[in-house]
């Protein structure tokens, strides 16, 4: 259900793969993703890089999570220089110390070594307690700034159109009744299609769902640094 428009988080689903496969030629070598989950990416950047390793935090709520190691992001299981990329998607909102996170992923990642990440803007509580902030721009430009990276691309995914028809779903499906599914499942499709396609239409004019960062580490040393 994940890869069809019955799914309620299919708007966001699509403009995450999206993301990924725009960001696909700044990977290589080894590549750690942290809060991998189900690995859902995977098949996207396996044929470029030379290493997957798929990282959770060992208290993590995904039970069926795929990891190949299991750390703290403040303090990751992985020596410093080790990785060529650094993949991250919807995990900095969780993180109660952000700018500590991404000098840990600055330390593990080689000189010239580049982090993706995706953090939502616009998006309801989740995972409570552990949802933490909601990222700007401007803040977004400002920690990787302040914690020595290099900003190569800081862009929004979507517009006002395509966050207004992902909440406006994923707000009726917590409202279905057993009886109502059978009306709430082909009206998700139809709503979240037209909104979609609209979102196309206006070219991401207005608020966005989530933004995509691509930065490389810079030459300053932060290893040292309180």
């Amino acid at each position: 259900m994940r890869y069809t428009w019955f799914n309620p988080y299919r708007i966001s689903n699509i403009l995450i793969e999206e993301s990924m496969k725009k960001s696909l030629g700044y990977a290589s070598g080894t590549l750690l993703d942290i809060g991998c989950g189900r690995k859902p990416y995977y098949g996207i950047f396996k044929p470029v890089v030379s290493s997957y390793i798929g990282l959770e935090h060992p208290s993590t709520p995904n039970r069926n999570h795929k990891a190949d190691v299991l750390g703290d992001g403040f303090e990751l299981p992985i020596k410093s220089g080790y990785v060529n990329t650094v993949l991250c998607n919807q995990v900095l909102e969780h993180v109660p110390e952000p700018e500590l996170f991404l000098k840990e992923s600055f330390r593990v990642l080689k000189k010239g070594g580049i982090i993706i990440l995706t953090v939502p803007l616009v998006w309801g509580l989740h995972e409570e307690p552990r949802d933490f902030y909601r990222f700007t721009i401007y803040g977004l430009e400002y920690l990787f700034k302040k914690t020595g990276f290099e900003i190569i691309r800081l862009e929004k995914d979507s517009g006002t159109m395509a966050t207004a028809g992902q909440r406006l779903v994923l707000f009726l499906s917590h409202r279905k009744s057993i009886i109502a599914r059978a009306v709430y499942f082909p009206l998700c499709a139809i709503l979240q299609y037209m909104f979609f396609k609209l979102d196309r239409i206006y070219k991401k004019q207005g608020d966005t769902l989530n933004y995509t960062v691509i930065a490389r580490k810079g030459s300053v040393n932060l290893e040292n640094t309180a």
